[in-house]
């Protein structure tokens, strides 16, 4: 079964740092996760005291061990929880799941999930999605073509979001 501490790992190798992008729709964003979205999450105090250090911020964001756990504690019950994390048989797999649900919103990417696994497509990642990952042998390649195929819609529209492809990129690289 997968692990919760290697998904989180991987993801923030990839969720990284603080953000507030003008192209980025979620603009203000802390570790992958953006103040438009999430605005009740409890880091974002954190994050604003740690501003008024104007000369050291963001740096100052990594050595705040609570703003850490926040993160670490959001993705669990926001993401980990909601797709069965723990249920996941292929850590490969889980990491994949966990990474693209939060790079493409929750409900898009498991929508994406579905799809590239041929069944219902609910947006809720319930026993029959686990079920077909589980039993899924060529899921990889045929998520990350789906994947593809999803980031030439949202470039199509809105050109802005050309300022991420290389992120993108990396990411499906490193997938």
């Amino acid at each position: 079964m997968a692990n919760y501490e290697l998904a989180y790992k991987k993801l923030r190798d990839e969720e990284r740092g603080y953000s507030n992008h003008p192209s980025d729709s979620g603009k203000e964003t802390y570790a992958g996760i953006t103040r438009r979205y999430n605005p009740n999450w409890k880091g974002w105090h954190l994050i604003d005291i740690a501003k008024e250090d104007a000369d050291n911020f963001p740096q100052n964001l990594a050595r705040i061990l609570p703003l850490q756990e926040l993160v670490k504690e959001f993705y669990f019950s926001e993401y980990w929880k909601k797709i069965l994390g723990d249920d996941i048989c292929d850590q490969h797999y889980a990491n994949l799941v966990l990474s693209y649900s939060v790079n493409l919103g929750f409900i898009t990417g498991v929508m994406l999930i579905q799809k590239t696994l041929k069944v219902k497509i609910d947006g809720i990642f319930g026993p029959n999605t686990l079920k077909a990952l589980n039993a899924s042998y060529s899921f990889i390649d045929d998520f990350k073509f789906n994947v593809i195929r999803r980031y030439i819609e949202v470039l199509r529209e809105d050109a802005k979001n050309f300022d991420f492809i290389d992120g993108w990129i990396n990411r499906l690289e490193h997938a």
